[in-house]
């Protein structure tokens, strides 16, 4: 009994997290396949993950527009992300979190190279950098 009962509830785990996850997870339900198959995302998506003392790109470029960027401090010390194009005159500024929490925002990029950096003192001289490119 004790078994069925340990089974029936790790069932029902696995459907809320795929339920929970939604497309482009990993993990999909049939609803959440036939959607993602059938209309492309609206906007990109870019994960941008904060070390000591580096920054990782889930990838190298997007597409302009709208993009949803999410920044995870996977460090040991408060981080911050900024990212700017060059020549341009605005910076998109995520404000510091602590290690392990996640903090997104959607932002519009134009085409051309971005700059990102973690705007704490001497960490983007430690390394603390990356380039993005964004696509037409």
């Amino acid at each position: 009994m004790r078994v069925r009962v340990g089974v029936a509830a790790a069932l029902a785990l696995l459907i809320s997290a795929a339920a929970l996850a939604g497309p482009g997870s990993g993990v999909a339900s049939d609803r959440n396949t036939a959607s993602a198959n059938a209309e492309p995302s609206a906007f990109s998506r870019l994960m941008v993950s904060g070390h000591e003392y580096s920054l990782a790109l889930s990838r190298s470029s997007v597409r302009r527009g709208t993009a949803l960027i999410q920044f995870v401090n996977r460090g040991e010390d408060s981080h911050d992300l900024a990212l700017r194009k060059r020549g341009g005159r605005s910076t998109v500024r995520f404000s510091e979190i602590r290690p392990g929490r996640v903090t997104q925002r959607r932002t519009s990029l134009s085409s051309g190279t971005y700059r990102l950096w973690c705007t704490l003192s001497g960490h983007a001289r430690l390394g603390m950098r990356a380039t993005l490119r964004v696509r037409r």
